[in-house]
């Protein structure tokens, strides 16, 4: 009963809308639309290994994982973080190809008329495997987007997870580099493995590899954004450490 009363008093999913997501036109260079989703953040770091002691690097949080390519009223597609790892991999150049070239067409979009059930939305982002859903009015026009991380905002989960062990909900195949792989590497493997991270660890010999980084699509983001040299910066440069640790059992 009282996880019951926990999922009716859930949020609706209109309350999980960002009504002022990134829109670019078709012709915007992919430099100037990453540029975009960096341009907001907040915290910063120092990349001693790849400039000088005077030199800061600022990492910032983005402002959103995805912009929408809109021309007019219309909306034409949608670019993301994950299509940012994917073409790094490709080595495709930022500065000469448009958003309208690469962008994800036709857009699978949901009706504001349906926003009250929350969990209608999770299972579009699981069938298609999705991480963003653009919300639209009985006319068609856009009014926002909807994505897992706006929803958790909203959800305030803490209490339904202490129903659930860490054994149940992890990912037990874990995609993992070694610190001394390029950041480039790294990408191609975001891409082969359509994973949002990479574990970086170190070899302990007799197949024990422990967790000493990570390293995530978001990172990736940021990188490009200050136009480093990939394929030269290596992960223990820029890794997020140390981290979380958790046990199956929690």
């Amino acid at each position: 009963m009282q996880l019951n009363d926990r999922l009716i008093c859930a949020p609706t999913l209109e309350e999980a809308i960002d009504h002022q997501p990134l829109i670019v036109a078709p012709d915007t260079l992919l430099i100037d639309v990453i540029a975009l989703m960096s341009q907001e953040g907040g915290k910063s770091c120092s990349l001693p290994n790849l400039y000088s002691p005077s030199d800061q690097l600022s990492i910032r949080e983005p402002r959103s994982s995805c912009v929408l390519v809109m021309h007019s009223d219309k909306l034409l597609g949608i670019f993301t973080e994950r299509d940012i790892v994917r073409l790094t991999a490709n080595g495709i150049n930022f500065e000469e190809v448009t958003v309208a070239e690469v962008m994800a067409q036709p857009v699978i979009t949901f009706p504001q008329t349906a926003c009250r059930d929350i969990f209608a939305a999770l299972f579009i982002f699981r069938r298609y495997r999705i991480r963003h859903l653009p919300i639209v009015d009985d006319h068609g026009q856009l009014v926002g987007v909807v994505s897992p991380e706006r929803i958790r905002q909203v959800l305030r989960p803490a209490n339904l997870l202490k129903l659930r062990r860490v054994s149940e909900v992890m990912t037990p195949q874990v995609v993992n580099a070694l610190p001394t792989v390029s950041v480039l590497s790294l990408a191609r493997l975001m891409n082969k493995h359509r994973v949002s991270c990479v574990v970086i660890t170190s070899d302990h010999g007799e197949d024990i590899c422990m967790p000493v980084g990570i390293v995530t699509e978001r990172d990736i983001v940021q990188f490009q954004s200050l136009k480093l040299n990939l394929s030269k910066v290596q992960a223990q440069d820029v890794m997020s450490t140390p981290l979380f640790l958790l046990s199956p059992e929690d």
